[in-house]
């Protein structure tokens, strides 16, 4: 599908892949995002956590090869730091961000958010 953008004069919806579209976003431009991204609900072994954390302690994206809900791979895992890193680059000072999480992955979801320096700046609800 390729990227769409709705504005209303006050707001602007921006309908695509997140990172495609947050790439084409200037530096502080974005005054607050609210999300429901993925969850990540596919069967998180210990091992599979292990091998997230690596990865994204190194700088590198975590892809595991599984399914989460209803099957579907985009849900295999919460969105890793380089999405995170996105949305804190085109946040506004004082910007903040609303991502839900689910109570299974709220942990991972955090971690992602803190290792992109969203710590203080994002709420989680999970």
């Amino acid at each position: 599908m390729s990227p769409r953008i709705l504005c209303d004069g006050r707001a602007s919806l921006h309908h695509g892949d997140c990172l495609d579209i947050l790439r084409t976003m200037p530096d502080n431009s974005v005054d607050s995002v609210v999300t429901d991204p993925p969850y990540g609900l596919s069967d998180h072994k210990p091992s599979d956590v292990v091998a997230c954390l690596t990865a994204w302690l190194a700088g590198e994206e975590y892809r595991p090869k599984k399914k989460g809900f209803m099957g579907h791979t985009w849900d295999s895992w919460v969105p890793g730091p380089e999405v995170w890193r996105e949305v804190f680059r085109v946040l506004k000072p004082g910007g903040h961000a609303i991502a839900f999480a689910g109570s299974r992955t709220h942990d991972l979801m955090s971690m992602a958010l803190r290792l992109a320096g969203l710590g203080a700046k994002v709420a989680v609800v999970g």
